[in-house]
């Protein structure tokens, strides 16, 4: 039987539906965590008790025993937080395309200085001289 079927089981025989993800406050998490490990219920006792999967309680009881707590979850990051990542990984993925396209012409690379600096100058309305001293490993001072 194929994991669609056996979800769309589980949630509504017949429908073919799939369940949707809800969100649990970490207040609500804590309890049930408390639940299991300081008073000894078992994870279907906490089931029964609240509207939480069994299999959501394990995961959030075995992230406790570890350690990890819901706020270091990889998806606690402020939208601001996720727009200042983005565009720092935009930046450095412009600049390592510039870097790709400057070593294509990559025999330049295994030349002496003189012929480096050559190139740079034919090139230097293409690309950043800063950029083209860091790909040839030359001097900037040097140009």
């Amino acid at each position: 039987m194929s994991q669609h079927r056996r979800r769309a089981e589980k949630t509504a025989p017949g429908t073919g539906q799939y369940r949707k993800n809800r969100l649990y406050t970490p207040e609500l998490r804590e309890e049930a965590v408390k639940l299991v490990l300081a008073q000894g219920l078992t994870l279907e006792d906490t089931a029964a008790r609240s509207t939480i999967p069994k299999g959501t309680s394990a995961n959030w009881v075995s992230a406790a025993k570890l350690g990890i707590t819901p706020s270091a979850a990889p998806r606690s990051c402020t939208v601001p937080e996720l727009e200042a990542e983005n565009a720092k990984l935009r930046k450095e993925l412009a600049e390592a395309r510039i870097e790709r396209d400057i070593v294509k012409g990559g025999s330049v690379l295994c030349a002496g200085v003189a012929a480096k600096y050559a190139v740079m100058r034919a090139m230097i309305l293409e690309y950043p001289i800063t950029v083209m001293c860091q790909v040839f490993r030359v001097s900037r001072s040097g140009h």
